[in-house]
């Protein structure tokens, strides 16, 4: 924006530079004083029309800079958006990851503690079974023993001693 304000102000210098002269030699050869005040009359209005005209030139080269200006703006806002987008979609990916581990982690632990469970389940009911198996055992081999002596006892009792 500064460039095209230092153009113009050049632009105007070299129009009044040009219409200076271009006005001094007419009034040279300007022979009467309303000759002179037309020549300078006519000279002005040309100088203002080009001025009117590199203020046009500059009004729309300014406009054309602030078009591109707003373009290149909403452009960057667009990428922003979609690197902000991009981001969150990371992230939000990096949590669904970080949370489906957790659940699988939550679910292998409760797993291993569901067969550490049943591990020690099988395994009392095991102890239990096996306990009272000895016992059922100690207590038929108990009236084995005493179901034997008693037989023993009626054997001897029958039998004539010699």
């Amino acid at each position: 924006q500064n460039k095209l304000l230092a153009d113009y102000s050049k632009k105007c210098d070299k129009a009044h530079a040009n219409f200076q002269e271009q006005l001094e030699r007419e009034l040279v050869s300007a022979g009467s004083p309303e000759e002179r005040e037309e020549i300078i009359q006519r000279n002005l209005q040309q100088y203002n029309a080009v001025l009117e005209g590199l203020e046009q030139e500059r009004i729309s080269q300014e406009k054309a800079l602030q078009e591109k200006l707003a373009k290149r703006r909403d452009a960057l806002k667009k990428r922003q958006m979609e690197e902000q987008q991009k981001l969150a979609t990371q992230q939000q990916q990096q949590l669904d990851a970080a949370a489906k581990d957790l659940n699988e982690a939550r679910a292998t632990e409760l797993k291993m503690s569901q067969e550490d469970e049943t591990e020690t389940f099988k395994q009392q009911n095991e102890n239990t079974r096996e306990q009272k198996q000895s016992e059922l055992l100690k207590r038929y081999e108990s009236k084995a023993e005493l179901k034997k002596a008693q037989l023993e006892a009626e054997l001897e009792k029958k039998t004539p001693r010699r």
